[in-house]
């Protein structure tokens, strides 16, 4: 499932799953905001990838300054915490839908 747009603190990025990034699997470009995925990375890292480059968003939107290893582990944390506590996953998705 892909997506083709992702409003983040206001600013709307596009979003676009490519073939080719060189030899990256993600690439945030605050400056024209957009998002770029590599196409066939297995789902769970394709789930890591756009959240990462959503929270190099957040970070430069929220002036945060964060390092790369800073964004790493942020992400790294929250989806495992997602994806090991359905319920909580579930309670938020409920809650925001309010």
């Amino acid at each position: 499932m892909s997506f083709k747009n992702i409003n983040i603190i206001g600013r709307e990025y596009e979003v676009f799953f490519l073939d080719d990034l060189k030899d990256l699997v993600g690439n945030c470009d605050n400056d024209n905001l957009k998002i770029h995925i590599k196409n066939g990375q297995p789902s769970l890292l394709e789930t890591d990838t756009v959240l990462h480059e959503v929270v190099h968003a957040i970070d430069v939107a929220m002036q945060l300054n964060m390092s790369e290893r800073q964004v790493y582990c942020i992400t790294t944390g929250l989806i495992a915490t997602l994806k090991d506590n359905q319920q909580f996953l579930e309670y938020l998705y409920k809650a925001l839908k309010k």
